[in-house]
């Protein structure tokens, strides 16, 4: 059942980590990216997983600060 890359058997697509990150698990997906050295060099990753990051800050400030 390998999918021919490097013989691992099932892979996460980056859209589907993009989107965890935007629902508010990124602190967690930057500790694992620099603890495993994984997606550190991919500039495209890189810049959508930042981009996530400050949309869930945004989102977070706002929704705090509107229902006050």
């Amino acid at each position: 059942m390998s999918n021919g890359k490097g013989g691992r058997k099932h892979r996460i697509a980056e859209k589907s980590l993009h989107v965890v990150a935007l629902a508010g698990g990124w602190p967690g997906a930057q500790l694992g990216r620099l603890v495993f050295r994984h997606k550190t060099v991919k500039a495209s990753f890189i810049h959508r997983f930042w981009l996530m990051a400050a949309l869930n800050v945004a989102i977070t400030f706002g929704m705090l600060y509107y229902n006050r």
